[in-house]
């Protein structure tokens, strides 16, 4: 969702701020991390503590929370991403299933569509980071809204558009673990995922410079 089709206003200084509290927070309990990338580093900070023993879940809540905090104060803000909404709407207007799937928590996504104007009616199926057990780039994020949308099916043809690396490996590893034969066609939509994918750039199907370049390019997959 942020980056591809909302942008969270979340400025560097709140972001470094969010860093150092989590920092602290493990510190507490023997881990020093610069939590760059977050959430990664999180989830491997509480599995070294599982590991030891602590109490993970409870260190996670507050891990979360604090992370929560940041994203819905960047959600307050929010903006739609250009071309973006037009395009949405064109699309559901045309019949097409869409899910949005989010690393960032549900609050966040809720406020920041409520904020930006963006309907969620536009979406049969909406997937944050609080509704799986693991987020992007695992697979779950993709086959949970595919099983919401009832499309996780033999020879279902899916379409992933996203503006990071974890979306189009989240998309590649739900083909790889389907229960089911099926295809998902990735499209990398903005300049910084051309620059992120380095090797892996077999990750992606199609490029989009904007979301106004979309609709050609889905109807050439559609062909």
């Amino acid at each position: 969702m942020d980056g591809t089709i909302l942008r969270l206003e979340i400025s560097t200084a709140a972001m470094n701020a969010t860093r150092e509290k989590l920092r602290q927070l493990f510190l507490e309990h023997g881990i020093d991390k610069t939590f760059r990338p977050v959430l990664a580093t999180i989830r491997t900070s509480l599995q070294v503590l599982t590991e030891r023993g602590a109490p993970a879940d409870a260190i996670g809540r507050q891990a979360y929370r604090i992370l929560d905090e940041l994203e819905e104060d960047g959600a307050a803000h929010a903006s739609i991403c250009t071309g973006a909404e037009t395009v949405l709407m064109d699309w559901h207007g045309s019949g097409r299933q869409m899910s949005l799937i989010s690393n960032n928590g549900r609050a966040a996504v809720k406020r920041a569509l409520t904020t930006s104007g963006l309907s969620p009616n536009m979406f049969a199926s909406v997937v944050s980071r609080d509704d799986v057990i693991c987020e992007k780039p695992h697979p779950e994020p993709v086959l949970k809204a595919l099983r919401q949308l009832e499309l996780l099916t033999e020879g279902a043809s899916i379409v992933m558009i996203g503006d990071s690396i974890n979306d189009m490996r989240s998309a590649r590893a739900a083909v790889a673990a389907a229960p089911v034969r099926m295809s998902i066609a990735t499209i990398a939509v903005g300049e910084q995922i051309h620059q992120d994918l380095g090797t892996e750039a077999g990750l992606v199907d199609r490029h989009a410079a904007g979301w106004m370049d979309l609709p050609q390019i889905l109807d050439d997959l559609e062909a």
